[in-house]
C-alpha cells in the first residue's frame, strides 16, 4: 500500500470507517446465544479486512483495524514532516511485506514501526521496535504507536539511548541515538507517537 498524499490516507481511513460500520450491523443483527456469538466472533469470517474487501474473524478485524489505523495516521503525519521522499509504502503487521512498517519511497530516508496496544509496555513492543530502529540505515526514524494508557500528544526531550517518557496525557518522544566506535555520529531521531485522536 503506498500513500503519497494526506486525501490518499483520509480515503484508507474513509474505508476502514465502512468496514466497522459492516462489522456493527452483524453485531446489532444477533439475537441468539450469547456465547455462540462471541464464538462465531472469534473464529467464523463473519468480520471484514480494514482495507480489503474481504472476510475475516471480528476478532482479527479489530486487532487490524488498529494496526492499519495507526499506520495510516503515522504516514499523514509523516508526509508533512517529510514532504520531500516520494510517499510512503506501508505493510504493518506481523506477516509484512517490508522490512519496516512504513518506508518512504525514496529508499533510505525514512523508516518507521507501529503499533497499537493497551500499554506499550505489552510484550516490550516499544522497547523491541526501539532497538530495531537503532540499527537500521534509514536517515530519520520513528516508532508510532496507539494506547489508552498515552491519551494525547506531549512531546518529551530525551538524551543518547533509550528511555522511557515520564507519566503524562501522551507523548511524542525524540531520541538522538549515536553509533558506535571512532568517528560517530547521530543516527537520526526515533519519534514515538502515541495519539488517542478520532481517527
Amino acid at each position: 500500500m503506498i500513500i503519497r498524499t494526506a486525501e490518499e490516507a483520509d480515503g484508507l481511513m474513509t474505508v476502514m470507517r465502512a468496514s466497522a460500520a459492516r462489522a456493527r450491523s452483524w453485531i446489532a443483527a444477533q439475537t441468539g446465544d450469547p456465547l455462540e456469538m462471541l464464538k462465531r466472533m472469534k473464529f467464523e469470517p463473519i468480520g471484514f479486512h480494514p482495507v480489503e474487501d474481504r472476510p475475516l474473524n471480528l476478532v482479527e478485524q479489530i486487532n487490524q483495524t488498529w494496526t492499519f489505523a495507526v499506520a495510516i495516521a503515522a504516514a499523514k503525519l509523516l508526509l508533512t514532516l517529510h514532504p520531500d521522499v516520494g510517499g510512503f509504502q506501508l505493510a504493518p503487521g506481523a506477516h509484512a511485506a517490508l522490512d519496516l512498517d512504513i518506508m518512504s519511497i525514496e529508499p533510505g530516508q525514512v523508516g518507521a514501526e507501529t503499533f497499537a496496544a493497551v500499554t506499550p509496555r505489552n510484550n516490550n513492543k516499544l522497547d523491541k521496535d526501539l532497538a530495531k530502529l537503532a540499527s537500521r540505515p534509514e536517515a530519520q526514524r520513528y516508532v508510532f504507536f496507539m494506547s489508552p494508557v498515552f491519551p494525547g500528544n506531549r512531546r518529551c526531550q530525551r538524551s543518547i539511548g533509550w528511555t522511557s517518557c515520564a507519566r503524562g496525557r501522551g507523548a511524542i518522544t525524540e531520541s538522538g541515538a549515536t553509533s558506535e566506535g571512532k568517528g560517530a555520529s547521530p543516527a537520526g531521531r526515533t519519534r514515538s507517537l502515541s495519539a488517542r485522536r478520532r481517527i
